[in-house]
C-alpha cells in the first residue's frame, strides 16, 4: 500500500471500520468476530461495481459478437489491453549510445534551414533530386544500345509471341 493512502486511511475512519487503535493498547483483533478489510483504492465507493468475468459477459443475451470465434475475440481483447499501455503510464526513455551523432543532423537542419518554408524547399529539392535520377535510369534501360551481331533489341510485353 502506498504512503499516501495511510496517511488517509489513518485521518479518516469510515462508518463501517472499527475505530483505530493506540498502538500502546494492546491489540484486540484475535477477539473481534468480524473481519474489516479495506481497499487500496480509497476512489472505489459503494456504488462502483467490479467488471464482469468473460464468460459470464458473453453468456448474456445482449451480446452482440457471438458470430466472432473465440480465438479471435481473444486476440481482440488482447490487442485493445495492449493499445492501452502500461497500467500506470509510465515515460519511456531512450538513451542513444552517441547522442551528439545523432543529434548533429537536426542541429545542421535547424541551424541552415531555421523556417518551416526552408525545410519545405529543402524537400521538394530533394524530391525533384530523387525523380530526376528515377526518370534518367528509367528512360536510360529502356532505350538500350545497339548489341553487336543482333541489332537493336525490340521491347516485350506480356502478350508479345515470337514465335
Amino acid at each position: 500500500m502506498s504512503p499516501d493512502i495511510r496517511a488517509e486511511e489513518a485521518g479518516k475512519q469510515s462508518l463501517d471500520s472499527p475505530p483505530l487503535q493506540d498502538e500502546s493498547q494492546p491489540e484486540q483483533a484475535t477477539t473481534s468476530p468480524t473481519l474489516h478489510i479495506r481497499s487500496a483504492t480509497p476512489e472505489l465507493g459503494r456504488g462502483h461495481r467490479l467488471p464482469l468475468p468473460v464468460w459470464m459477459r458473453e453468456s448474456s443475451k445482449s451480446f452482440h459478437w457471438k458470430w466472432v470465434p473465440l480465438p479471435l475475440r481473444r486476440v481482440a481483447r488482447a490487442i485493445a489491453a495492449w493499445s492501452k499501455g502500461p497500467d500506470p503510464p509510465q515515460i519511456q526513455k531512450i538513451r542513444p549510445f552517441f547522442p551528439l551523432v545523432q543529434k548533429a543532423p537536426i542541429e545542421l537542419l535547424d541551424r541552415f534551414f531555421p523556417t518551416k518554408k526552408h525545410k519545405a524547399a529543402l524537400l521538394v529539392f530533394f524530391y525533384f533530386c530523387w525523380l530526376l535520377t528515377f526518370s534518367l535510369v528509367l528512360h536510360h534501360s529502356a532505350t538500350a544500345g545497339v548489341i553487336e551481331g543482333y541489332g537493336q533489341p525490340s521491347p516485350i510485353w506480356c502478350g508479345a509471341g515470337y514465335w
